[in-house]
């Protein structure tokens, strides 16, 4: 609770996040005014008028928040803050099932969890993994107490298919869930192969009774898998196919050098006590949400969120036995003191929140202008832009998030026009108007035009 209070709660009252994170957040509110539709989601008139660069789920579910809450800046975050605690609830039922006798401890791998940079940024940056996470650790979960029930593993694809619905390709890798357990716990039969066929023909099943049977499901994914996995696999990004796995352990080298500290420490009684078939399984099973992403070009950091939840239970699972060691021969004076510290740390921690209600967490400059061009135009207007801005997609997508105004680069017929604060070849006809402008300037039709 601590990290979380830390790392994740002063996030949650700011404004700005990475474009991404924006463009999802604003297409969301589209969705929840009926501009739009689940299956053709649109961002602007001119910026993405049909967004078909992600399955829309996720976008669906947060356009629910924004029904519900209004538009505040702080829905999407609301919503990034709700992902979190379904995935701590869902790292407290792996780890009650792994370790029954000390489930109380499942707060050691949530620490873990969130000392990875790339959790606390995903989650305070509306990333569509998050979402996609909840469903294929539901998936997984499901597998895990019960794999040769047929009701668990219908439940199970139905997962998949929800978080290939949020994520696309990505979140198929519970599909061998099956098979990596037999290998881990070392029983394959014939029933791993049954029930690993069982699983891909489900899944197979719901999505193409989605894709044939709803209408405007076949064009919204058709358009998907030409324009994002298709063309992704084609482009050229100069970025090396290890990226990932790179970025992988740069990230998690904090967590493994304080399990490996503990397990060098540990006594050699309590380092006997890892149950070797779990930790195969989550090892495996965190392979096979990031191998896959080397076939692709595209590659970012934050692309490992899925695999993180898995390496971080195996290193939870390696390391606790020392850990729990530790625990139980603290004295009570010591417990009372780290729960003192605690208490206090989510008490400031929360003060500082709600002292940065609004504060501009990034992009500061701009999301000011946005502001100020707010005071002279109506919310959901169509502007013209100098061709210079048409590939600042940050801002683009800010203007759409947080006033809903479209940028026209192709006609300069609108009332108003944006253009950089150093821009001098401005179109005649329009007259500049004052303001404490810092990165753009705006300008206004002249009426005798």
């Amino acid at each position: 609770m601590l990290l979380v209070a830390v790392l994740v709660l002063p996030k949650l009252f700011t404004k700005g996040m990475f474009m991404d994170g924006t463009i999802y957040a604003a297409i969301s509110l589209n969705l929840s005014n009926g501009i739009g539709s689940f299956w053709d989601p649109k961002l602007s008139e001119f910026f993405f008028p049909n967004f078909h660069q992600h399955p829309p789920l996720a976008l669906w579910f947060q356009s629910l928040f924004f029904k519900f809450f209004g538009d505040h800046f702080w829905v999407e975050k609301l919503y990034s803050g709700l992902m979190l605690v379904l995935h701590i609830i869902l790292i407290r039922k792996f780890w009650n099932h792994m370790s029954p006798r000390v489930g109380y401890s499942w707060w050691w791998p949530a620490f873990l969890y969130l000392l990875i940079p790339t959790i606390s940024w995903a989650f305070s940056n509306n990333m569509l993994e998050i979402t996609m996470g909840v469903f294929t650790g539901l998936a997984i979960y499901l597998l895990l107490q019960n794999r040769n029930s047929t009701g668990t593993i219908i439940l199970s694809s139905l997962c998949i298919v929800l978080a290939f619905y949020s994520k696309g390709p990505v979140s198929l890798f519970p599909l061998i869930t099956p098979l990596v357990l037999s290998i881990s716990f070392r029983d394959f039969s014939i029933q791993t192969v049954k029930n690993n066929t069982m699983l891909l023909v489900s899944t197979l099943s719901f999505f193409f009774i989605g894709y044939f049977w709803i209408d405007g499901a076949e064009m919204s994914w058709n358009a998907y898998f030409e324009r994002q996995v298709v063309k992704s696999l084609d482009v050229d990004l100069g970025i090396r196919r290890t990226f990932v796995l790179e970025r992988l352990v740069m990230e998690m080298l904090l967590p493994i050098a304080i399990a490996i500290l503990l397990r060098v420490l540990g006594s050699s009684r309590a380092r006997e006590s890892v149950n070797k078939a779990y930790y195969r399984f989550l090892i495996i099973t965190g392979f096979t949400a990031v191998l896959p992403i080397m076939v692709s070009p595209k590659q970012w950091t934050f692309y490992i969120v899925p695999s993180v939840f898995y390496f971080v239970l195996a290193l939870a699972l390696w390391s606790f036995p020392i850990v729990n060691t530790l625990v139980f021969r603290a004295s009570l004076k010591v417990r009372k003191a780290f729960l003192a510290a605690s208490v206090l740390g989510i008490i400031g921690s929360t003060v500082f929140s709600i002292s940065e209600y609004g504060n501009k967490a990034r992009d500061k400059a701009w999301l000011s202008d946005i502001d100020s061009l707010a005071v002279h135009i109506p919310k959901g207007e169509s502007i013209a832009g100098h061709s210079s801005l048409s590939k600042n997609w940050g801002l683009l997508a800010n203007l759409v998030r947080y006033h809903g105004l479209s940028v026209d680069f192709d006609s300069i017929d609108h009332q108003y026009l944006i253009a950089p604060l150093s821009e001098r070849s401005i179109p005649k006809g329009f007259m500049e108007i004052e303001g404490e402008w810092q990165k753009l300037k705006l300008y206004k039709k002249r009426s005798d035009e």
